[in-house]
């Protein structure tokens, strides 16, 4: 993703990719293209729609915290997004949605975006990176599969991997913050189930997990690795 991932980056980056696409065409067959997901699987497209649907809010909430702006001076492209997504019918054609969607939005998406910027915490991950950690996580998820490790384990391993999997998948809706947020799940289970991180320890395709958990971290800005982390959680807790 080129766009700049703070939510108006990422919303101008879908709409600018869907004002490409095929106006003809039903809006469920562009949505699912717009944001990777199979056709049949509609409960993971409207997972994902809702998530679109809530980026202007989570824009006017940002240009709010940005002090000396008048938020409102940014946000006149506002009413014809939410008129759309107000109407959007997935068995129309895609027209019915895109047409509204003209130069004023996506230049007053782009001024939002500018603004954010300013005030930006999250780190832009780049697509390469993206695709590393998809194919990693996925790699390490067939290994898992074929492991045998006791069943217990093997399932807390594969819920973590499934996380980081969908995360990446919806990192250009929800940026780097869902990535972050995998991490953090990671080490907060540590506390809730320490034997868990001890046993995982102790095989070859568990130490290969939290390598690649500790250099999602760093690809997120979190400094300390998740080993170090880890092993601080655990020596905080009381004796079983």
């Amino acid at each position: 993703m080129t766009e700049d991932s703070n939510p108006a980056g990422r919303l101008r980056a879908i709409l600018l990719a869907g004002k490409e696409e095929d106006r003809a065409l039903p809006a469920e067959q562009i949505w699912a293209r717009l944001l990777k997901v199979k056709e049949d699987d509609h409960a993971t497209l409207l997972n994902r729609l809702g998530h679109v649907l809530a980026l202007p809010s989570q824009i006017e909430r940002g240009l709010a915290q940005i002090p000396g702006i008048e938020k409102e001076r940014y946000l006149n492209w506002v009413p014809k997004v939410k008129q759309s997504f107000s109407n959007l019918n997935l068995a129309q054609n895609w027209a019915a949605f895109i047409n509204p969607i003209d130069d004023a939005v996506m230049d007053g998406l782009g001024t939002c975006s500018d603004q954010l910027r300013r005030v930006q915490t999250s780190p832009t991950v780049e697509e390469n990176q993206l695709e590393e950690i998809l194919e990693s996580a996925k790699a390490l998820f067939d290994e898992v599969m074929a492991s045998t490790i006791d069943q217990p384990v093997r399932q807390y391993l594969l819920k973590h991997l499934e996380a980081v999997t969908r995360a990446v998948e919806e990192y250009q809706i929800q940026g780097a913050e869902v990535l972050r947020a995998a991490v953090h799940e990671l080490i907060g289970s540590i506390v809730a189930q320490p034997e868990f991180y001890s046993k995982t320890r102790e095989t070859e395709t568990g130490t290969k997990f939290w390598d690649f958990m500790g250099r999602i971290a760093i690809v997120v800005g979190i400094t300390s690795g998740v080993v170090a982390l880890a092993d601080k959680v655990v020596g905080l807790l009381p004796p079983a």
